[in-house]
């Protein structure tokens, strides 16, 4: 769930390593069909755990590329987002074929859902029911128009909306500052949107449908501080949690960033890339941190390579 958490973070905090993946962890989430699972990309595959014992692969092959089929005889060019509308529905972007996918998790069966699923010539920008993506990242269901999704369209600099019902597609905001939109998570209340871009990270407010830049600029870097002079280095995954503080996993900077909204401040933990590395938070390691969903007190981060948890 992409929502406010009362999840909190403190110094007796620690990193455990649950399970290893192949790729990155780009989205992560309970598991709707599955109950106690998660539902997790990891990279060409939509794959399901336990966390313990039992990974297993629902859709996806070893290869890139483009095939409508059942189960692992599908094709994806790259997951790098999902949502799931039932239990039984998923809807995937698949950014390397710059469209939107949709998986019935019952037959295992993956079709295209919006866009026209192609790697070379797929590419464009439309609004309407004939939609064009460019390199669609993350999607999330809009919690004030519960019937819409809303997708970072990537290559388009833009989020765009999409109606469940009849898939007609429109643009929330475009916008050539925003430079690559890969992430989003939303508050319940006011429906406002935190969006990570390629060095930034944006809050989108939903009432007065206005966009503001929060922190980090056009070029990389890394820089703890105050929100006018900090830096990032490929921000993805976040979610907003107790404190008014969002966490951040800046993949490339290889750390955790805490937002706070309150201070206007970012500092790091976890830093360092030995993804291994597990203990507290004053010295604990990831690996580009990618995605990261809290399910009761704890919080389950995707990693390059592993899915971790922040436990007390």
């Amino acid at each position: 769930m992409h929502l406010f958490h009362y999840f909190s973070l403190s110094a007796n905090d620690s990193v455990f390593s649950l399970v290893n993946t192949k790729n990155s962890v780009n989205t992560i989430a309970e598991d709707l069909y599955i109950k106690g699972n998660f539902l997790f990309a990891d990279g060409t595959k939509l794959r399901t755990t336990n966390l313990r014992t039992v990974t297993t692969t629902h859709v996806g092959g070893e290869s890139k590329g483009y095939n409508e089929d059942y189960g692992t005889n599908a094709e994806f060019y790259w997951i790098t987002g999902f949502v799931q509308l039932t239990p039984d529905m998923v809807v995937l972007s698949d950014a390397g074929n710059n469209c939107m996918r949709l998986v019935d998790r019952k037959t295992r069966l993956t079709s295209k859902y919006a866009g026209i699923c192609y790697y070379s010539s797929g590419k464009g920008y439309e609004d309407g029911a004939d939609s064009k993506f460019s390199s669609p990242s993350g999607v999330i269901k809009d919690q004030v128009k519960k019937d819409m999704l809303i997708i970072a369209d990537s290559g388009n600099n833009a989020l765009r909306t999409m109606h469940t019902n009849d898939k007609v597609v429109t643009t929330l905001v475009k916008l050539d500052r925003l430079i690559e939109p890969q992430q989003m998570t939303q508050e319940i209340l006011s429906g406002d949107l935190f969006i990570t871009a390629q060095h930034s990270v944006w809050r989108f407010f939903y009432a007065e449908q206005r966009i503001s830049l929060l922190a980090g600029s056009s070029s990389a870097g890394f820089q703890d501080g105050n929100f006018r002079t900090a830096l990032f280095n490929s921000p993805w995954g976040l979610l907003k949690i107790a404190g008014e503080k969002l966490i951040i996993g800046d993949e490339s900077n290889l750390r955790l960033r805490l937002l706070d909204l309150t201070a206007k401040s970012v500092s790091s933990i976890c830093t360092g890339s030995d993804n291994t590395f597990d203990g507290k938070l004053s010295v604990c390691q990831t690996k580009m941190p990618s995605s990261m969903v809290v399910v009761g007190k704890t919080l389950y981060l995707g990693t390059k390579g592993k899915i971790r948890k922040i436990q007390g």
